[in-house]
């Protein structure tokens, strides 16, 4: 019995049941979904598909579902790029504003 695991991580490129079946014929044990991307009536699909067909294969494979975690976005800045000098303190906003040095 093999110990290790192949993820795959599932997208459009792999968005029909064909596709996904032919991953799983072709050893994956893991199927990845990237929640930070796409819409989740996607995903339910993907999630669908990897089910029937591991229930075809009839062989148990996982499905992860990667959540995405915070992330810090710049927007645009007053006058244009700005380089922050060591020690210099900054405001960080959930506010659509235009950053300023």
């Amino acid at each position: 019995m093999r110990r290790a695991k192949n993820v795959a991580t599932f997208g459009p490129a792999i968005g029909s049941y064909a596709a996904t079946l032919a991953d799983l014929e072709a050893g994956v044990d893991i199927a990845r979904l990237n929640m930070s991307h796409g819409e989740h009536d996607v995903h339910e699909q993907t999630y669908l598909n990897v089910r029937k067909a591991a229930e075809e294969l009839n062989r148990p494979v996982g499905i992860f579902a990667d959540l995405q975690g915070p992330n810090i976005r710049l927007g645009r800045f007053a006058k244009g790029p700005h380089h922050l000098a060591a020690g210099q303190r900054f405001t960080i906003t959930i506010d659509d504003i235009e950053g300023t040095a």
